[in-house]
């Protein structure tokens, strides 16, 4: 056997000098390393493809059938066109129409746990209506104790009023009928606010009943995620998606 003939290359050594080839240099053809490494891998992917076969056989069982499907979200609930996909809970996908009160549903889904005054959150879904309202209305609410706490001052303001008239007390008649005047006011300024508040809510509820109503008419996949929204929305003068698990849609 001949010995192979090596071809001298030039190699910088550190003081920067042409230096002859080290010894033992021996050439293989880069269409063999190619061919080694084809065939390696080869043997490998036959590995790999029986191992995978031994997985699937433990999942479906020896002849099952099965089908290799791309991965999908558990939670989803996204605007395709005119209808919203939707699935809940890793269940079958299903579709519901575009309606007011799922762009609702999908400003839930989008901000779990957080809470969001029935008139702010119809100016942000619906603002044509909620402009109609004074901007105002969104920061009181009728506190039902406040309420009883005005009525009860009043009523003694009231008392005192009359006991200053009978002892001729004009000074003081004067000065009880103008706090009389303002607490009178600032109860009127609460009952309208308070209303504004009440008809964003009721807009509110009613838009998200609409959907409820055809997921009603639905299928497992639509009842289970009905009872999902009854049971985690709440919808009053302040509304939220009480998410314990957080953003989980998609």
């Amino acid at each position: 056997m001949s010995t192979p003939t090596t071809k001298k290359s030039n190699w910088r050594s550190g003081s920067g000098e042409n230096s002859p080839t080290p010894g033992n240099l021996t050439f293989v053809a880069k269409s063999d390393v190619e061919h080694a490494f084809s065939l390696i891998l080869s043997n490998r992917m036959q590995d790999a493809r029986e191992d995978l076969a031994r997985w699937l056989a433990s999942k479906v069982g020896e002849g099952g059938k099965f089908v290799i499907a791309e991965d999908r979200p558990r939670f989803l609930f996204r605007k395709a066109g005119c209808v919203w996909r939707v699935i809940f809970a890793g269940g079958p996908e299903f579709y519901i129409r575009d309606l007011e009160g799922a762009k609702y549903l999908d400003w839930f889904f989008r901000n779990p746990n957080e809470k969001i005054h029935a008139l702010d959150l119809e100016r942000l879904i619906a603002p044509g209506k909620a402009n109609a309202r004074a901007r105002d209305s969104v920061q009181i609410t009728l506190d039902p104790t406040a309420l009883q706490d005005c009525r009860k001052t009043i009523a003694e303001l009231n008392a005192d009023l009359h006991r200053a008239q009978a002892n001729g007390d004009t000074a003081l008649c004067n000065e009880l009928e103008s706090e009389l005047e303002e607490i009178r006011e600032q109860l009127k300024k609460c009952r309208q606010m308070g209303d504004a508040g009440g008809r964003a809510r009721d807009n509110v509820r009613k838009a998200i009943a609409k959907v409820k109503r055809e997921l009603r008419l639905g299928e497992k996949p639509q009842k289970d995620f009905l009872r999902h929204i009854d049971t985690l929305i709440r919808t009053s003068y302040w509304c939220e998606y009480a998410q314990a698990e957080g953003n989980i849609w998609e």
